[in-house]
């Protein structure tokens, strides 16, 4: 074979060849080699390997570069030379005007015509996106009826989410499940016929998996229990995924109590269980069963150190199994078309995340993959019709940093907010002072593509405040919540979540970018708030919650002192349900902590309460400072707390208006560490929603905080329609 023939089918944009060379990339860009490089590194500009995989052997779509550098960059900066822009015109300009369109109907779907139809040149005649679900409070790990009129996902109210069915056409909503106290519904899936529906439910302390009838009279009357995670010693965890094509067993995935995820068949009827192959720790993000019944796709992470992703086909019986997709790169979300002769996936391979298909026969791949759609956004598969519309969810959201001075007398915010880092806006998050105040170091997002986090997507960078200039280091967690630095100005303490979805506390240097673990898993699954340390960096401060046979039971959380130097640790403080710890700092002379309880586990809960305490670095007695009794006001005031450098005042984040998410108003306050009621620093009029993590300069006069995450400004749902040729809705 050519070396220089791609990998995939050539069914892109239409245009111009391919440029087939750094060089020739660089020259188009009008920039030298190294920097085009570092931006397809850092800035995902739209570069291709061929088969080789060489690290020479590229090649890049003038149309694509374009787009890319439309969305990166204001129209009103410099373009690129006019002689090349429109040297390529109008071919190019076509390919770049549909990936441009396409970004914008992902990211600025408020605003979309719902029947807008895509760009021809993409080969999807016909062809339509539409929103079907945006409210904050539904979930988009659901699954859509087989006629498409309708979608199960959970509906969230609170620290309350039910199993719920929307119509799409009237937009009214039909909740299922009955609710109940320390409960909550997730993970719909629909049966073929459209008569019951699968999902997971959380009760007091453990998994369950159940059924319900989709349309009778009084569902909850329905619900029957198939698994219980308390009364069995194999399975902890479940996610159900599809169905057999006679309605009669459901894909779920688990997690087994030795922490393996495992693929199986269970009897919707009475529960038993066929396990049908395990993967270790490797879990994937989405599992799809063919139409007829056969083939489970599936994808994995490659290896524990990669954010690459392969796809697989796996004989239903577990006989045999073939690799769908294996490359290097992150392919993802596997969904069988109606006809079972092809199968739709999330890819990276473009540079951005598009959609693409691979025809299959017989278990096997057939061809090369063709690509159906291009930048959707950071996107999940999620369901197809028995049409062949593709339902997705897309995650909205992004993480700011902004530094507010303040006066040190009335504690009000001086001038309103102004951003703290001005590379990949939208994506750093969790800011952190260093203790001569001169350096600011945080979290920046890389490559943050589709929604489950993958090595290497998270990048510690380090500002000098002085000269402006950053530094970073790859992170070797996939998610984290910022610490403190450590006294010697080389390192910071950090909670990380490797992934495997275990929870440590690291020590980071932030010259080397090295990590040492500190301790032992803290938890699985569930997060863990910021840690503290001590100003002398010899103790450190957390909080984990108790578990039973690796299964939180979110009855009690307790506040642990480690002893870094031994490894040690001792138990502070406990609270017992209905609170919970959400915070500790420790104030600058060491002697003293703050904790910050909820009552609830989900801060957002409508049924919420704040209590802010302290009490001695050693244990001992708390003393509680602040009580919130407005409770409609205190949603997610749990993300952070600070102490004041003088240890006069305690700082944390509050929601001052409104009910719902994100229709609330969020500002700073202050309380005095003696006790007394909380003060406004005057942020509230900024804009900025919410306000998490505050860190307070070394001078008292400046503070640090983050906007929300990913994830925490809505979940929508899509559904891309009539786009699939007549042959993939047709059985082989």
């Amino acid at each position: 074979m050519n070396s220089k023939q791609p990998d995939h089918d050539p069914q892109l944009p239409s245009g111009p060849k391919p440029l087939q060379s750094w060089k020739e990339i660089a020259a188009y860009l009008d920039r030298d080699v190294r920097t085009v490089i570092r931006w397809e590194k850092e800035e995902g500009l739209p570069v291709r390997r061929h088969r080789t995989g060489g690290r020479g052997s590229v090649y890049a779509y003038p149309g694509e570069l374009e787009a890319w550098r439309q969305a990166r960059r204001p129209k009103t900066e410099e373009s690129a030379p006019k002689r090349l822009l429109w040297r390529w015109a109008p071919p190019a300009l076509a390919g770049a005007a549909l990936v441009v369109l396409t970004v914008w109907i992902v990211t600025r779907g408020p605003i979309l015509n719902p029947d807008m139809p895509l760009a021809e040149a993409a080969g999807l005649r016909g062809a339509a996106v539409k929103r079907q679900l945006s409210e904050f409070s539904y979930d988009f790990r659901g699954s859509p009826f087989p006629d498409g009129k309708r979608f199960a996902t959970t509906v969230w109210d609170g620290d309350t989410g039910e199993l719920a069915v929307g119509d799409l056409e009237s937009g009214e909503k039909r909740i299922l499940t009955k609710p109940g106290p320390g409960k909550f519904s997730y993970y719909a899936s629909v049966s073929p016929d459209g008569k019951l529906i699968a999902y997971s439910t959380w009760v007091v302390n453990h998994w369950q998996l159940r059924v319900v009838s989709a349309d009778a009279a009084r569902p909850h009357e329905t619900e029957r229990v198939l698994l219980r995670g308390d009364e069995s010693e194999a399975f902890a965890y479940n996610q159900p995924f599809g169905w057999t094509p006679d309605s009669k067993k459901i894909l779920v995935l688990m997690d087994s109590a030795g922490n393996e995820a495992t693929i199986t068949l269970v009897s919707a009827e009475d529960g038993e269980i066929t396990v049908v192959k395990s993967l270790g720790w490797r879990w994937p993000e989405y599992l799809s069963m063919s139409p007829d019944g056969k083939w489970i796709a599936y994808d994995v992470p490659v290896r524990d150190d990669s954010p690459d992703k392969d796809i697989f086909l796996l004989a239903a019986d577990g006989s045999r199994e073939s690799a769908l997709v294996e490359r290097p790169g992150l392919d993802y979300g596997p969904v069988w078309a109606p006809g079972g002769g092809e199968v739709l996936f999330a890819s990276d391979r473009g540079g951005s995340v598009g959609l693409w298909s691979m025809a299959v026969a017989e278990g096997r791949p057939r061809g090369l993959a063709r690509l159906v759609m291009p930048a959707m956004g950071r996107m999940l598969p999620v369901g197809m019709t028995r049409e062949g519309a593709l339902f997705y969810g897309v995650i909205r959201g992004e993480e700011r940093i902004y530094v507010a001075e303040i006066g040190p007398e009335t504690g009000r915010a001086l001038e309103p907010p102004a951003p703290a880092a001005d590379r990949f806006v939208g994506y750093n998050f969790g800011p952190m002072w260093s203790p001569d105040g001169k350096r600011l170091a945080f979290f920046s997002r890389r490559n943050a593509v589709s929604v489950a986090p993958t090595p290497g997507s998270l990048a510690l960078v380090v500002r000098n405040l002085d000269t402006g200039e950053e530094t970073e280091r790859a992170a070797p967690f996939v998610r984290a919540h910022p610490g403190r630095w450590f006294p010697d100005g080389r390192s910071v303490l950090v909670a990380g979540r490797d992934r495997r979805s275990r929870w440590f506390l690291y020590r980071v240097d932030v010259e080397t970018g090295e990590s040492a673990i500190l301790t032992d898993p803290i938890s699985k699954e569930s997060r863990v708030p910021r840690p503290a340390l001590s100003p002398d960096g010899k103790t450190a401060y957390y909080i984990r919650y108790v578990s039973k046979d690796k299964v939180i039971e979110w009855t009690e959380s307790l506040v642990v002192a480690l002893d870094i130097s031994t490894g040690t640790t001792r138990e502070l403080h406990r609270l017992k349900q209905p609170l919970f710890h959400r915070s500790v700092a420790v104030s600058r002379d060491g002697d003293q902590l703050a904790v910050l309880a909820t009552r609830s586990n989900y801060p957002e809960s409508s049924d919420q309460e704040l209590i802010l305490s302290k009490l001695s670095s050693d244990g001992g007695e708390t003393q509680e400072l602040f009580r919130a009794t407005d409770r409609s006001n205190t949603y997610w005031v749990s993300h952070g707390i600070a102490w004041s450098p003088d240890g006069q005042y305690l700082i944390f984040p509050r929601a001052t208006a409104g009910r719902g998410y994100p229709g609330k108003e969020w500002d700073l306050f202050r309380v005095p560490a003696e006790g007394g009621p909380a003060e406004s620093l005057g942020l509230a009029d900024s804009g900025i929603n919410p306000i998490r993590f505050p860190s307070m300069h070394p001078d008292g006069r400046r503070i640090v905080f983050q906007t929300a995450g990913w994830g925490e400004l809505g979940r929508e749902v899509w559904v891309l329609e009539n786009f699939l040729p007549p042959a993939a809705m047709t059985r082989n």
